[in-house]
């Protein structure tokens, strides 16, 4: 790609019109060797002065254990629903059930779903120790 020198003179404008003509510190001068300015950085130097980078990594903590339900209630109706659950999917399916056990399967299947929204709080808890999970 051919350099535009129209580009060049307005990007030394913008530079002299934000920063100046002084320039701070040691710059590159045009004909000289990066050899003659190697007082300028010495990169061996700086390895040797650097801080070790430390390599801490966030380790999640392990998760909390999680509890049995200590509503009876809640846990009768988990029973309920699976076993009939079960039951109504295999009838829905086709396996040959007596025709009882498809009603009492269905019947269950509504029974133990609303245990198990029975089980569920009425009022929420406040949020005294609430975490969104949000991490600095």
């Amino acid at each position: 790609m051919p350099s535009n020198d129209n580009t060049d003179d307005q990007f030394r404008e913008l530079i002299l019109e934000e920063f100046g003509a002084e320039v701070k510190g040691h710059a590159p001068i045009e004909g000289r060797s990066a050899t003659e300015f190697h007082d300028f950085f010495d990169f061996d130097q700086a390895i040797a002065n650097a801080d070790p980078v430390s390599d801490e990594r966030w380790i999640a903590p392990p998760p909390m254990p999680v509890d049995h339900p200590s509503n009876p209630r809640a846990l009768f109706g988990l029973v309920i629903w699976v076993l009939s659950g079960t039951c109504a999917t295999l009838a829905l399916v086709g396996v040959a059930l007596p025709s009882w056990l498809g009603v009492l399967a269905f019947v269950g299947f509504g029974v133990g779903l609303a245990l198990l929204l029975s089980a569920l709080p009425k009022k929420p808890e406040p949020y005294e120790d609430f975490d969104d999970g949000a991490r600095l």
